[in-house]
């Protein structure tokens, strides 16, 4: 299985992981808070600047 975030596999006997989602999906827990970063900007973005951000320039 690989981790969600960074696509390494995660080796499950030696690494720590969760899950992620739910749909099966897992994450590394030291990739975590780099997720929740991403998201967090995401959600506070304006709808103008998620637009710019996707490549949309004119709404």
């Amino acid at each position: 299985m690989k981790c969600v975030y960074c696509g390494k596999e995660i080796k499950q006997f030696s690494e720590d992981y969760e899950l992620f989602g739910c749909d099966g999906d897992f994450i590394h827990t030291k990739c975590r808070p780099k997720i929740e970063k991403e998201m967090d900007r995401v959600l506070k973005m304006t709808d103008k600047e998620f637009y710019e951000w996707i490549g949309i320039k004119d709404i």
